[in-house]
């Protein structure tokens, strides 16, 4: 039997806690088609949020509200994930909310809604270094939905 070893998804060391853009994607279970339908109709393809889509949003929404040292930049949903550009400003607080944790809470909230999870177990993370990679970061969430059908998520179930 071979030994499955999960990749290391996170920067060795690193504070994610820290006042940093973080690029994150959070994809649902085993990539299922459930937050919507991406549609081409009219000028800019967007995603038709479905009433879990709908959920997402609003806990994607709720951040800031929970977390006030945090800003959602950009989002977008997809059919079977997400992306956000998540702004995490300098706090005094004693324990400042880490992305792991953020994502968590969200993640909670809709499951708890819906009465089941939804979720793949992590997130996939990029930590922005740069006004040109921040650039790229909004464009390539803010824009996202046009490019559905290439996006390496792409599916149909």
């Amino acid at each position: 039997m071979t030994n499955f070893t999960r990749k290391r998804n996170r920067i060795p060391g690193f504070d994610y806690s820290s006042a940093n853009i973080y690029l994150l994607t959070v994809c649902t279970d085993r990539f299922q088609c459930i937050f919507g339908v991406v549609s081409s109709d009219g000028d800019t393809p967007h995603t038709i949020l479905s009433p879990l889509g709908e959920l997402v949003e609003e806990a994607i929404c709720r951040i800031s509200s929970i977390y006030p040292n945090v800003t959602v930049d950009a989002y977008s949903i997809l059919p079977n994930h997400l992306h956000l550009l998540l702004r995490l400003d300098p706090t005094d607080a004693p324990n400042p909310p880490t992305i792991g944790r953020i994502i968590q809470q969200m993640k909670g909230f809709v499951t708890k809604a819906c009465g089941k999870s939804v979720w793949e177990k992590s997130c996939h993370d990029r930590v922005i270094r740069s006004e040109q990679a921040y650039e790229d970061a909004w464009n390539y969430v803010t824009y996202n939905p046009a490019k559905w059908e290439t996006d390496e998520y792409f599916t149909l179930k």
